[in-house]
């Protein structure tokens, strides 16, 4: 994986609680993605076009994001190339879910259309809360 010390230090500063977005080991610059920080939840995009095989799971307290697309059997069946331009690819990312306010029993993903959504809904206790004061009207 490519290791770039100006996207690191981006991440690092960006406005979200705790160690959310610093745990990820690296940044992949050549696999895009977003990650949102929402009322209720984190989402997380990751353009992953054309994968054949999606894997996203909860080990050890870290998110686990594997994908890969391998069309090499089915470019057999099709023929030989003359021009071979679209490449298979993998790509894994390892996001640490110690000390952030991750709900890790509720999160749910979904691939469609060559993006990968992971929703990280938060803790009870992370969701901002709104208190009424009364006001005394005179």
């Amino acid at each position: 994986e490519i290791f770039n010390m100006a996207n690191i230090t981006d991440l690092m500063n960006l406005p979200l609680s705790g160690n959310f977005v610093r745990s990820f080991y690296g940044l992949d610059t050549r696999r895009p993605m977003d990650i949102i920080d929402r009322e209720a939840e984190y989402l997380i995009r990751v353009s992953t076009p054309g994968a054949t095989d999606v894997s996203v799971s909860v080990e050890d307290n870290s998110l686990l994001i594997d994908v890969e697309r391998d069309f090499s059997e089915k470019a057999q069946e099709e023929g030989q190339f003359n021009i071979h331009g679209i490449s298979d690819y993998k790509f894994s990312k390892t996001l640490s879910l110690n000390n952030t306010n991750v709900d890790v029993d509720k999160i749910t993903s979904k691939y469609s259309k060559g993006i990968l959504e992971i929703t990280l809904p938060k803790t009870e206790e992370a969701k901002p809360k709104v208190i009424p004061v009364d006001v005394t009207m005179e």
